[in-house]
Formats: C-alpha cells, structure tokens, sequence
C-alpha cells in the first residue's frame, strides 16, 4: 500500500500489542512522510502506544529503528513544535530501564548501537536548556526525565549495599579503572559535556538532585571522572554547596562527587580546585558551618569539607593560594585550643592577618546570621569530646601540614603558635584544664596524631618547636610512657629532628644539618634509648629508631658519645653486632644495618669508644658478621672495619681473629669476597688472569670494548656446545627450585641487584689489607695469590683507568705537546704495572698447571708401582 494512501489505522496496525512484533520501518515511514506530516496528534499517540508496549524495556534488536526515532523526536522538537514533550519523555523514560533480548546474541549484534542512542536522547538537552527569565515546565520535564535516565543507566550494574555503605579496596578499585558495562557505555557518549552544560544554569531542584545523583555514580570510574574534570563541572559543585549550605541533602552528595573525582584524577582535580574563588568558597562553608552547624549532618559536611581540601593543599601549587585567601589563618584559628586560643583573641593576631588581605573581602569570614547588636553570636561552636569532632581536630591539623612546605604558610604556622599548641597535648608536666574531659584512648589518638603532623612541620618551623622545648617536652613523654604506639611515634620525631640529611648543589653535595639538634640539656634521653634499644623483647622497629638516634646523637656532640660510653652503651652496640640469620629476614637486615650504622657514628673516631669496642670483642663481632650476612650488609661492615683497623691494636687483633665456623682467617675472607667482587665486574678470565690491560678493574667501562651479545628470546633454544640449551619451561623450574634451596639474600637475582645499586667493596678490601699487611702466615692458593697481585697494586689500576677514561674524553681536542706527553708517559708506567700483574698471573697459573701434572704423574706412578709389585 502507498504511503500516499495510508491513514491512522494503518500506524495502529504497524504498532501491534507485542513489543517483537513492532513494525519500526513503517512507524518511521509514517512519521517521515510528507503526505501524513499533518496528523501530528496521531503520530504522538502511535509514539506513546510503543512506550506502552515496550513498558518494561526495549528491545535490542529495535536499538537501530530507534536510533533514528528520537533523532526524529529531536528535530521536531528543535523546530519548536512543544507538542512532542510528552513523546520524548515517554522514549527516556523507557530508555532509562535495561534492554531486553529475544536471542543470546542479540546483544553482540546490536550492542553497537547503545552508545548512539544515549547520545541521541541525550542531545536533545541542548534545545531543553533552563531560561532564568521565562521558565518552561516541558523543559524541565524533559530534562528531569533525561536526567533520570542518565542515573539509571549509570546507577545499573552498582551494588547498592556496598556504593552506598563502603565495599573492600579490591571491589572498588575494579570499578574505578574497569567500571561496569553501564559506565563504559556512557564513556563512549559525550554525555558528560552535555550535562556540564546544562548543570551550570539549572534551576530546577529536582532536576539538579537527579543529576547530582547520576554524576556520583559516574564519577566512580576513572575515564567518567577525568570527564567531570575537565568540563568544568568541579567549580559548579563547589556553587551548588555554597547556594545550598546548611540547607538540604546536596551538600553531602556535591561532596561526595568531589571526593570521587580528586581520589580517581587527584592531579588535574587539585589543579582546577586551586583557584582564589574556590578557596574563598572553601572559607565561606567553614566559617558558617562553625558558627551554625549544630546538627549531627552539618559536622559531618563539615569533616568533609576539610578532607577534600586536604586533597587540594596535597598539590604544592595551592598553598600560597590558600594563604593568600585566608584560608590557612581560617584554619590556623579554629586549630587553636585552651590557653593558645585565649593568647591569640588577646593578640588579635586572627583580625591583623585579614585585615592585611586585601584581594578577598573581609565579609566572607563573618557568618551569614551575624547581627551586630549579639556578640555572643560571635564565638564559633565549642567542641566537644564527640567522635566527630575529635576527626575535625585532627582534619585541622592535617590540613595545616600539607601547607606547612611554603615560607609563607610557615610563618603563618608561627605566628598562630600552632606548633606550641601541638606541644600541649604532649606535654606530661603541665597538663592543660580542656584536656582532662578526654577519655585515655582519646588523648592517646590525639598525641599520636600531634606527633604525626609535627614530623612534617617541624623541618620548616625548626625555631618554633626549640623555644617551645619541644624535644624536651618528647623525651619526657618517651620516659613516662610504656605504650609501644606512643613510643614508636616518639622516637621518630627525634629521629627527625636529630637526622642530617644532604641535597645536590650542581656538581656538589651540600650537607644540611640537623633542623632541631637535642642539646646537652637532653642528656638523659641516652639512657632511655639504650634502655629501649638493649631490650630485646622490643620490635626491631623501635630498636632501630633508638639505635640510628644513638648515631646521630654521638656523631653530632662529643658530650653524647661520652654519655653514651658511661651508660655502657659500647657494651650494649658490641653485643648486638651479630648477624643471625633466622628469623625474617628483611627486619633483621634493616636492624643491623642501622647497628652498623651506629657503629660508624658512635664508635669510629672516638678513640675510648673505640679501646672499649675492641675489649668487648666488638671487632670480633664485626667479623663473624661479614663472613655470614649478606651482600648489601657486607659491604657496610667492611666500611665499618676499614675505618676501625686505622687503630694500631684493630689491627693486630684482626690478624689475630679465626672464623669459628670455617676456620678462615681475616684475609682469606677478604679475598673471598674480592674474588666475588671480580665477577661481578668480569674482570678475569676463567685462569684468574686480566683481561682487559687499560681497564683492569673495570672492563666493562672501558670504551672501545665491544658490546655484549644481545639477550635471547625466551623460549627459543641456543646452541651450546654441540647441544642445545633447555626450554624455557625447564629453565624456569630450574631457576625456581634454586631460589627456592638457596638463601634470599645470597641468590643470583639478589647479588645482581646489590652490584648494580651499592657501591664497589673492592677499595675496602685494600683499606684494610693496607693497614694489616698484605704478607701473613696463611696458606693461599692459586687463586687467591693472583687476586692477591692485583689487590697490591689497586691504587695504580684505578688511576691508569682513569687515565684512559680522559684521553677518551679528549680525543676530539688537539692537546699541547707538553701536555700529551705527560699523559702519555703517565699512561705507559702504569700500564707496565698491569702487564707485569697479568704476567705474575699467567705464571702462577702454569706452575699450578705444572703442579698439577706432575702430581697426577706421580699419582699414576704409584700405582703402576703398586700393580708391579703385587704381579711379582
């Protein structure tokens, strides 16, 4: 039948009571056709007749047909024909619920279509935008219906139990880099941008909720909250609060929206919240929230809202942003409690900060009920004890550390006295009224928090905590208290204040000394420390921190190292210098490398520390250790025993010292572990002889060496000798039953890491053979004889590498004559040295093969002389 010749009853046919058995290409040639434009009422009814068949979803297989229905339904309502309203909101009503299917693989065959139709519906938002002067209420219908659509699709796949009440870290980091099928759907459409642009002048409230309801789901994975970023959408929430404060449920889910966003795009997030206009938001929320936020819901915005901005002050760029809005001395004055809060009213140092702010308006710091005739309406709610706001003190504070790296917020952090304040909560001496309502868990959680938050401020407000006796006030309560949290927290803000640290200045290393040095007022904290340190029931994380303390304090001040030798400290370090290996291993290895480490600082160079160490069979110690631990362990003590043998009677005792495990003396250990060295670096061959005559120690720098083979593809087969090499499978067995049989610390893998990440040992070995003597009464073999030539003459091999390193590097510029002679000749008498080293080396390795031939020949002769005499 020609479409000319159609009517009414024949769109009724096409639209049949099943949803299967819709006839879309008809419904769509009628709705296109010239000859039937007329009946426009019909053709809305045939459109609202396909909502009721498909109530309960559509079909997959019509996505294509509808596709092109609401872009049909978009051009009309373009054209301004206000008609099609309910059509429209009928199609994103439906759209909003899941798809149905007629066969299994309906949706790999018409899935495609998905993303285009959602970006369809959603397009027609353009032409329903919200006009502040003439409301619309089909716009707004049609925007609330889209709107609800968008949250529908994105809501589908989420488990209300766990989005809304918090699921484990594994479930919602899946969602937040995987998403659901639902969220990567809307990736594909462009439907962000189109609700960014509508969400700015939206006036309707149900529609805004409904919006904000579908952006918190959204903004859960990843891609979709990078989206929300970068169209804008953040300063939009952040007016959305501020219009509604104290007023409704939409603060908490704006807030919630940004949490989302700055954890999944925390970079791009923090950047577009720094602005001086969100700051100053941020300071309008706080000041009327302290002042007006009495109910349970208003403390709970108002936790939040210090955390996202913890978010944002994570970002250095923000700090002087935040000063200079007047947020940070916001902060810095609700931070305040007790007689600090009293001192800074009296000083007006809060009203003399604003009023030297002069690009953000005074007012914004007053709340919006102030009346000038009330002054009690002046003062901020007073906190309490409750859980809430104990998380608020410590928000503050927090909030205040992030900021605390820029000068300006440091001097802020000053002259607010609010490392004073911190002080007060740890001083066990004088005990502030306001802290006796705590509960002991609550002042605990306070005091470790305090603690906390110092070890990041105290670096840039190093003079405030010493006039404040702040390493007193610490020590004190490192003495009174057993609580191993409390301890723990102690002994790292000492560590902090008492560690150098160094930092590169161009080609040089500048050292940075200690921020808040203790005194010799301080002296007793020795005693505490080792009482700490020598308790072997104690984790090995408090004894450690006591330990590098020790270090510090002893390195630092001549009167700690004698106050620690007088506590019997030397008697404490040489007991504990020795490796055991059971146990894990990772403690064990940290813990003794901070024993070594106090060693150095507080036995080497101290000349009684030293006699003492040696007494107490602490060289002894030293040396079983290096024969046992591991290679990242090793080479400290060598370091350590390299520096201790400068002391005449070191030396002799390590000439004395025999291992009680293999019976070894001092030097052929030391030539052990030399011979590892030169593998590592391949510096021999397989006979011990050089290889390399310009780069003896390190052939592999040397320049003109060619390179190594390319690795080999795993799983391909390589022929060596002769055979073929095992498959990739096998070797991979192989590797994993070696490393399993084999210590951790003394595997392939782990030797590998220690060479190329720690230091090259071999010039601690010729330290310490210096000093005792490279000729002692031990029976060497031929190995180690030829380590031992070279080891002689170890000085001259690294300057002739460095030699060569040099004509390389010059080989460009044309140098004098004088000058190239010099370097020449210099060059030629230390490689005579390495030549003559290889000789010895070559020659002892022909009289051990010469040796070895002979006694084979006399071996064999024995027995033919045997076999003849017994024939006889």
């Amino acid at each position: 039948m020609a479409a000319q010749n159609m009517d009414f009853r024949d769109i009724q046919n096409a639209v049949r009571e099943l949803p299967e058995d819709i006839d879309f290409p008809a419904v769509l040639e009628l709705l296109t056709s010239k000859h039937t434009s007329h009946v426009v009422d019909r053709h809305i009814k045939a459109v609202a007749k396909i909502c009721k068949q498909c109530a309960n979803g559509f079909l997959l297989k019509h996505l294509q047909y509808l596709v092109e229905l609401v872009e049909v339904l978009g051009q009309r309502w373009k054209k301004g024909q206000r008609e099609w309203c309910e059509a429209i909101c009928g199609v994103a009503k439906i759209g909003g619920k899941p798809f149905s299917s007629c066969a299994t693989e309906d949706l790999l065959q018409y899935g495609k279509w998905l993303p285009s139709f959602v970006t369809a519906v959603i397009s027609i938002l353009q032409d329903a935008q919200p006009t502040a002067d003439n409301p619309d209420p089909q716009k707004d219908m049609i925007r609330i219906e889209i709107a609800y659509m968008v949250a529908s699709i994105a809501r589908y796949g989420l488990e209300d139990d766990w989005v809304q009440e918090g699921a484990d870290d594994s479930v919602i980091q899946n969602v937040a880099y995987t998403g659901t099928p639902s969220l990567r759907l809307l990736q594909q459409t462009n439907v962000i941008a189109e609700i960014a642009r509508v969400f700015r002048i939206e006036h309707s409230p149900e529609a805004l909720v409904i919006m904000l309801g579908a952006l918190k789901d959204m903004s859960l994975f990843q891609p979709l909250a990078v989206q929300i970023t970068n169209c804008g959408l953040l300063s939009n929430l952040i007016a959305v609060i501020r219009n509604n404060l104290l007023g409704s449920d939409v603060l908490l889910i704006s807030a919630e929206i940004l949490w989302n966003v700055l954890e999944l795009d925390r970079e791009h997030a923090s950047a577009a919240l720094g602005e001086t206009n969100i700051m100053e938001s941020f300071v309008v929320f706080l000041t009327t929230v302290l002042h007006e936020g009495y109910r349970y819901k208003d403390k709970i915005f108002r936790n939040d809202m210090l955390a996202l901005l913890i978010f944002i002050l994570a970002r250095p760029d923000n700090h002087d942003i935040a000063a200079k809005s007047g947020l940070v001395c916001l902060i810095l004055k609700h931070a305040a409690e007790g007689p600090i809060k009293d001192m800074l009213i009296s000083g007006r140092i809060f009203e003399e900060e604003i009023e030297s702010i002069s690009t953000v308006p005074a007012t914004i710091f007053l709340p919006r009920k102030l009346r000038a005739d009330s002054e009690e309406r002046k003062a901020p709610i007073p906190l309490t004890t409750c859980l809430e706001d104990m998380e608020f003190r410590i928000l503050t504070w927090r909030a205040v550390a992030k900021t605390a790296g820029t000068s300006l917020c440091a001097e802020l952090i000053e002259k607010f006295l609010f490392v004073p304040m911190l002080l007060r909560y740890l001083d066990v001496v004088s005990l502030d009224p306001f802290q006796t309502q705590w509960s002991p868990d609550q002042r605990k959680k306070l005091q470790l928090e305090a603690m906390r938050v110092l070890f990041l401020v105290v670096p840039h407000c190093p003079s405030s905590y010493l006039e404040s006796d702040g390493n007193g006030v610490v020590v004190r309560l490192l003495q009174t208290t057993q609580d191993r949290d409390l301890q723990k927290a102690c002994l790292t803000l000492l560590h902090r204040a008492c560690l150098a640290s160094t930092k590169a200045d161009g080609f040089e290393q500048v050292d940075i000394p200690p921020c808040c040095m203790l005194d010799a007022s301080h002296l007793d904290v020795v005693d505490v420390l080792l009482d700490i340190f020598g308790n072997r029931t104690n984790p090995f994380s408090l004894r450690q921190l006591s330990c590098s303390i020790l270090g510090c304090l002893c390195r630092q001040d001549e009167a700690y190292s004698t106050r620690f030798r007088k506590a019997k400290g030397v008697e404490t370090l040489a007991i504990e210098v020795k490796w055991n290996p059971q146990g894990e291993l990772q403690d064990r290895l940290f813990f003794m490398l901070h024993v070594v480490d106090c060693v150095w600082c507080a036995i080497v160079g101290d000349t009684l520390n030293e006699e003492k160490f040696l007494k107490n069979a602490g060289l002894f110690a030293l040396l079983d250790a290096l024969e046992s631990a591991p290679v990242m362990l090793r080479r400290h003590i060598m370091g350590c025993i390299a520096d201790l043998v400068q002391n005449p009677n070191a030396a002799s005792l390590f000439v004395q010292w025999n291992s009680s495990k293999s019976m070894k003396g001092g030097l052929k250990i030391l030539l052990e572990i030399w011979g590892e060295e030169q593998s590592i670096a391949e510096a021999v061959t397989k006979e011990g002889v050089l290889q390399n005559l310009d780069f003896p120690l390190n052939p592999k720098h040397d320049p003109l060496a060619a390179p190594p083979p390319p690795p080999q593809e795993p799983g391909v087969a390589m022929e060596v000798d002769g055979g073929t090499a095992a498959t990739a499978a096998t070797a991979k067995a192989e590797d994993l039953s070696i490393h399993k049989l084999q210590n951790p610390a003394s595997s392939t893998k782990v030797l590998d890491l220690a060479a190329k990440v720690d230091q090259d040992s071999r010039p601690k070995i010729y330290a310490i053979l210096s000093k005792i003597g490279f000729e002692k009464n031990e029976t060497l073999t031929m190995e180690e004889r030829q380590a031992l030539e070279l080891l002689r003459l170890l000085p001259e091999c690294l300057v002739l590498e460095q030699l060569r390193q040099v004509e390389w590097n010059l080989q460009d510029f044309r140098l004098l004559a004088q000058d190239q002679k010099w370097l020449d000749e210099m060059i030629s008498e230390q490689r005579t040295r390495t030549e003559w080293i290889q000789n010895v080396q070559r020659q002892l390795f022909e009289e051990f093969q010469t040796q070895e031939v002979a006694d084979l020949q006399r071996y064999f002769d024995d027995i033919r002389n045997r076999i003849q005499v017994v024939g006889r």
